[in-house]
């Protein structure tokens, strides 16, 4: 795997960690008995994002290391799957 692809796996899992971070700490108007007019009740008073994005950093980092760690082992590679044909092997062409 080349810098690139591995930066572009990286990032991958950062969003996705940001996405389940993201709902955890929130509190909203309707939580915090303040409704200012005019807005939405579920709208958030405030959401530490310095810290969501702390916290899918770490996750993205333990993800990606275990993910380069399956890749390098061997614990997993595309071209033993079965939507890959391989020479000599017809039944596992892809459908």
């Amino acid at each position: 795997m080349d810098l690139f692809t591995g930066l572009a796996i990286y990032v991958l899992f950062w969003w996705i960690a940001l996405f389940i971070a993201l709902p955890f700490g929130a509190r909203s108007q309707a939580d915090e008995g303040l409704h200012i007019p005019g807005t939405e009740r579920g709208a958030p008073v405030k959401s530490p994002m310095i810290a969501k994005f702390r916290v899918a950093t770490i996750m993205s980092a333990i993800a990606f290391a275990l993910f380069l760690a399956g890749f390098h082992l061997g614990w997993f590679d595309i071209l033993q799957s079965p939507f890959f044909a391989q020479p000599g092997r017809p039944e596992q062409a892809p459908l």
